[in-house]
């Protein structure tokens, strides 16, 4: 009984650690900055190169996040100035902002 509940619980660490890892923003590296923001960066380009615009469901797929991961991050790419929102809530599309050779606003 003791090995089987340590297994299941060891199996439930490792459960616990996959998730926190898939929702979880990237740590920064010791430069400028955080890597995770630099790697986002050279697939939007890619992406917007062949899309007009970038909604939260195509962003999660891309990078394989939770819907709040998600949205921590695309808030800080237009926080950034890598992407421009435009329109609210479900209706929410991202075009590429002034650090991603966009349109100033």
């Amino acid at each position: 009984y003791r090995v089987a509940r340590e297994a299941a619980e060891q199996a439930a660490r490792k459960y616990a650690q996959d998730a926190n890892a898939k929702n979880a923003i990237p740590g920064a590296h010791t430069g400028g900055e955080p890597a995770w923001l630099i790697e986002r960066a050279a697939t939007l380009r890619s992406y917007f190169s062949k899309h007009p615009s970038l909604k939260n469901a195509d962003y999660r797929e891309m990078f394989d996040l939770g819907r709040d991961a998600a949205l921590r991050e695309l808030r800080q790419l237009v926080q950034e100035g890598y992407l421009r929102m435009e329109g609210e809530r479900r209706g929410a599309r991202y075009l590429p902002g002034p650090a991603l050779g966009g349109p100033e606003e």
